[in-house]
C-alpha cells in the first residue's frame, strides 16, 4: 500500500466543471392575459386547457383565480 495515498488524494485537480443545462425560466405572462385566463375559467372554460395554451401549469392558473377572488373581496 502506499503510504502517500491519503495524501494524493487530497490534492486538487484542475477539473473544468461539469457542463449545466440552462434552466427554464417561467414564461413571462401579461397581467392582462392572466385577466382574461380568469375570465375564461369564469364561463366555464377548462383550467387544463387555459394552463397548456399559455405553457403554465394548472396549479398557477388556478392561483390567478384564487388572487382575482381575493382582490374582488376587498
Amino acid at each position: 500500500m502506499n503510504p502517500f495515498a491519503s495524501l494524493i488524494r487530497q490534492i486538487p485537480i484542475d477539473r473544468p466543471a461539469p457542463a449545466q443545462a440552462p434552466r427554464k425560466t417561467a414564461p413571462r405572462i401579461h397581467p392582462h392575459e392572466r385577466e382574461a385566463a380568469v375570465a375564461r375559467m369564469a364561463r366555464g372554460e377548462s383550467p387544463t386547457e387555459i394552463a397548456r395554451e399559455l405553457s403554465v401549469t394548472k396549479g398557477t392558473v388556478l392561483n390567478w383565480q384564487r388572487e382575482a377572488r381575493r382582490k374582488n373581496d376587498d
